[in-house]
């Protein structure tokens, strides 16, 4: 009878405190810009800028952030920043991030471009975490067509 009245309490109480956290929606993470930084014999870095809007009425804050960027299928760079950013309730923050990418996927990218398609275009998602505390991550994922 205690042990039913003691999980009967707990749970009740468990149920109370999830209710009172706010959800958690999608933050849309949009890629803006893509711009080459450097370009060595196996490694090139590129400068993306990417939009973060946030869909809640209260401001977002994050401490960094995990993704990869696949064109056409294939992963074609990745990335990480330690770096963080507030994104005001109902608004939105460009940020800039820098990748890396070997320059055989680049070459792979082009040669399928032009040799097994008949339009020049390109698809893209990038996938990854936005990085709240240590232990708490909203998930991103974005996926675009376009053709050039």
């Amino acid at each position: 009878m205690i042990k039913r009245t003691f999980w009967g309490l707990f749970l009740s109480l468990f149920l109370v405190g999830c209710a009172g956290l706010p959800m958690l929606e999608a933050v849309s993470v949009k890629l803006i810009d893509f711009q080459p930084v450097s370009t060595g014999l196996f490694n090139q870095t590129y400068k993306l800028k990417l939009r973060l809007q946030n869909p809640l009425p209260t401001p977002l804050l994050f401490k960094g952030m995990s993704f990869s960027l696949d064109v056409n299928g294939k992963q074609f760079a990745q990335g990480v920043s330690d770096k963080g950013w507030q994104v005001a309730g109902l608004g939105n923050t460009d940020i800039e991030l820098n990748v890396e990418s070997s320059v055989l996927r680049i070459v792979e990218q082009l040669h399928e471009m032009f040799t097994k398609s008949d339009k020049l275009s390109f698809d893209y998602r990038l996938l990854g975490k936005l990085h709240v505390t240590d232990s708490v991550n909203i998930p991103f994922e974005t996926k675009e067509k376009f053709g050039l």
